[in-house]
This record gives structure tokens, C-alpha cells and sequence, in this order.
């Protein structure tokens, strides 16, 4: 209660009475949760007042206002210690003011070492820890749908498929300050090794084309694809050509690498079935032909065959394994064998044999000089070679010499002495001595009936 009287400068006084309330202030005060950096710190008032209530809060760290109500939240972005402020408003407008410090701690720092590799391959994952994080009490792996929470300090890990993974470890130092270090592995997928041959059947010596058939999944690509056959042959190329060797079936070991240098085998068997060849061969007869022997005989002496075929040069052929085939004029006539066997291989070969003309000879037994214009002369009838010599002697029985000529055109009419006689009807002897440009002397002798 109050009173309270006023005096003029006349002297004149006048009195007033009355009461005044007066309101208590209230204490600002709060408290937090938390303190590391990156991290809401939350903070709670725990303001009081002695009557009344306090109506509004304001929430300042270093000038800048961060709450209005009585809780707030805040995130330091760096560890120190920093002044909060609270200043917290009765219904009647009184205020109060508390300041405190909040020490706020390093959050643990560090990186996750991984390499990207091949599927199938083992990762191995670790951690490397800042040495401004202190002491890490907790590690926790965690790689959706790989790994859930393990909490060894290195992760060894196989993947079951290719691809990106996202991997994450939660590690929590002393001061009880967690963070949370990311970081991501590629898994390369592995080439899917594939070929193409032209056909599985080889006869020996043969070739075919194999053409790389390998693939994988987009963007990676196939660089290199190594061939590795089980008789020894080896190269590389996105094809290649195999030559068929030895007889038997021929494995194959195909691997194909990739751009990321993964790398994939694919062991096939029985890539080819080589064959056995046939071995052509065959005789020729006689060594020489001739107009007495111009037949020649082909006897096959193959191997492994269950099918021929003869060509001659001369325009003949046959599909027997053995024939006798006739040459007609002179010449150097070359016969090819091919043979074939059960596997359908086949095999050639080719010889030669020579026709030389030689002399064929044909001499009577008898004749009839009657001037009938049948059997009227006698001579020796010559086929064959040029003639180079040419002597021909006519005797009677008594050894007598009735006829000599060295022309081969000159007939004997049956008569003796230049033609001063006719010969009797006998038995005349003759010796025939002919050689022809290309063959040796031949001689023949034997005797002619003169019929009249």
C-alpha cells in the first residue's frame, strides 16, 4: 500500500492512496542430451517461477535464434564449447536470462578401404580410423541383403551375385560420439565363355572355323578369348581355325576375359571327332604298254576303303576297285585314284604308266597266188612303230633262197628268179628281221603253204 500528497508552490496539499502487486521473476535455467558433432543435441528448460507461469522462450547460440519453445534442438557443426542462452518470459513480462556452456565432442572419423573385383573372388573390407576419433568401442557392418550387423573389425565377404553394393559401419567412440562411414564396392560380373563350329566330324588334316560365341552383361565387354585344344594347339583371337590332328576326339578350353579383366573357362569335350584317312594306293600292269599289250590293269592295294574312283587321263574312269582299261595310241596316260572310307575321309593318289607304239607283226601260214583277188600275195603285215629296218627271206625246203627284200611294201607273188618261174605248191620257210624306231631287233621265222 502506498500514499502520497502534493504541495503547490501556494501552499495548497492534496493527498492520494493506493497499492501496487508486485510480480516475482523467473529463473531460466535448462538442460541437454547429447553432444557430438553432426548430432541434434536436444535441450529441455527446466526453467521455475515462485508464482505464475512463464509464457514464451527464446533459445540463442552465438546470435542466432534456434528455439521459441520449451524444447529445442541443435546442431553443432563443429566440437568446442559453445554458449547457449535461455531467456524465458512470465505471463506478467518479467524475464530472466542464464547462459551456459555446451561442450560439444568430435564425432569418430574415418574411411571404409574396399576394391572392386571380380564374382566369385573374396573381399576383403577394413576400416581406417582417424587418430583424432579416440578410442572406437563399437563396430557394425551392414551391406543390404549381404550382411547384417557383423561386428568383426575387417569383413571378409563373398557376394552372391555381381553388381553395386552399398556398405556401411556404424562405429561409436569413447566419448559416445557414433558416426556412420559409407562407401560402395563393384562386384564385375564374369564372362559367360561360348564357341560355334562348323561341324564335329573332321577327317584328318582338315580345318574348320571356330568363332567365339562369348558374352556379358552391358556396358562390359569381351577383349580376349584364349583357344587351348588338347593336341597342344594354342592361340587367341575372337576366332580361330583347327586344323584336325591327331585321329581321336579333341577337347577344348575356351577362356574369355573381360574389359574389367575378369576371367571365365569353359572346359568342353569331345569339340571334334578327327578321323582316320583312307590310304590311297594302287598297282599298275604291265610297266609299259604297247600294241601287243595295250591293255593296262589297275589293282587296287588302298586301305581303309569302302569306295573308288578312277580317272584317266584319256577321258576314262571307273568305280570298281580293280579294271583293265584299253589305250589305243601312244602317250604317257596318268591314272588318279580316290578312295573313300567308312567315315566319309577320303584320299588320292596318282601314277603313271606309258604307252610306247612297238611293232605288231602278223605273218600267214599260207596263201593262193591264182590271180582270184584273194590271198594272192604273201607278206608280213606290220602295225605300229615307223619301221627303221626291214629284212625279209623267203627259202624253199632244199634251203634254197627264193626271195629276199628290205622293203616292207614288196610282196612275194610265189614265184622264183625275178619271176622266170612260178613256185610250186610246198612249204616255203621264212626269217623275218624288223625293227622299229622306238623298240628293239625282232626276228621271226616260221613257214607258209603256197596253194595253187
Amino acid at each position: 500500500t502506498y500514499q502520497v500528497t502534493l504541495t503547490s508552490a501556494l501552499g495548497c496539499e492534496r493527498s492520494e492512496s493506493g497499492s501496487v502487486i508486485i510480480h516475482p521473476n523467473p529463473t531460466a535455467n535448462f538442460e541437454w542430451d547429447g553432444g557430438c558433432v553432426g548430432e541434434n543435441v536436444e535441450f529441455s528448460e527446466i526453467s521455475t517461477i515462485s508464482s505464475g507461469a512463464i509464457q514464451s522462450f527464446e533459445w540463442t547460440t552465438a546470435n542466432s535464434v534456434f528455439g521459441s519453445t520449451g524444447n529445442a534442438d541443435f546442431v553443432f557443426a563443429a566440437a568446442g564449447s559453445f554458449d547457449v542462452s535461455l531467456e524465458v518470459t512470465s505471463l506478467f513480462g518479467c524475464t530472466d536470462v542464464v547462459t551456459l556452456p555446451v561442450v560439444v565432442l568430435p564425432t569418430p572419423q574415418g574411411s571404409i578401404i574396399t576394391e572392386d573385383h571380380c564374382f566369385g573372388e573374396t573381399s576383403t573390407i577394413s576400416p581406417q580410423y582417424s587418430s583424432s576419433s579416440g578410442n572406437i568401442v563399437s563396430a557394425v557392418w551392414n551391406i543390404p541383403g549381404e550382411v547384417d550387423n557383423a561386428t568383426t573389425l575387417e569383413l571378409t565377404h563373398m557376394f552372391a551375385f555381381p553388381g553395386v553394393y552399398q556398405i556401411e559401419q556404424v562405429i561409436l567412440s569413447e566419448n559416445g560420439c557414433e558416426n556412420t562411414l559409407r562407401d560402395s564396392i563393384q562386384v564385375y560380373p564374369l564372362p559367360i565363355p561360348a564357341y560355334q563350329t562348323g561341324r564335329f566330324e573332321l577327317c584328318l588334316w582338315e580345318n574348320d572355323t571356330v568363332v567365339g560365341m562369348s558374352q556379358i552383361d552391358f556396358p562390359f565387354s569381351i577383349v580376349s578369348e584364349v583357344w587351348s585344344f588338347s593336341n597342344g594347339f594354342e592361340t587367341t583371337g575372337s576366332s580361330t581355325v583347327f586344323i584336325a590332328s591327331p585321329v581321336g576326339q579333341i577337347n577344348l578350353e575356351l577362356t574369355a576375359i573381360s574389359n574389367t579383366g575378369c576371367v571365365a573357362t569353359l572346359a568342353a569335350n569331345n569339340v571334334y571327332a578327327v578321323r582316320p584317312l583312307p590310304i590311297a594306293d594302287f598297282i599298275l600292269s604291265p610297266d609299259v604298254l604297247s600294241y601287243e599289250r595295250p591293255d593296262m590293269e589297275v589293282e587296287d592295294s588302298s586301305t581303309s576303303s569302302v569306295a573308288w574312283e578312277y580317272s584317266i587321263s584319256d577321258g576314262g574312269s571307273s568305280d570298281m576297285d580293280s579294271f583293265v582299261h584299253r589305250v589305243q595310241t601312244d602317250g604317257v596316260y596318268e591314272v588318279t585314284q580316290i578312295v573313300t572310307n567308312q567315315f566319309g575321309c577320303r584320299d588320292t593318289t596318282s601314277k603313271s604308266i606309258e604307252f610306247i607304239p612297238g611293232l605288231i607283226v602278223h605273218i600267214p601260214n599260207a596263201f593262193t597266188p591264182d590271180n582270184d583277188g584273194l590271198n594272192d600275195v604273201f607278206h608280213p603285215v606290220i602295225y605300229g612303230d615307223d619301221i627303221s629296218e626291214y629284212n625279209f627271206i623267203i627259202w624253199d625246203r632244199w634251203g634254197m633262197e627264193i626271195f629276199n627284200s628290205t622293203n616292207p611294201d614288196e610282196v612275194w607273188v610265189g614265184n622264183v628268179n625275178g619271176g622266170e618261174h612260178y613256185a610250186k605248191t610246198e612249204v616255203y620257210n621264212y626269217r623275218l628281221i624288223v625293227r622299229g624306231k622306238s623298240t628293239e631287233e625282232h626276228l621271226f621265222q616260221g613257214s607258209v603253204a603256197l596253194l595253187r
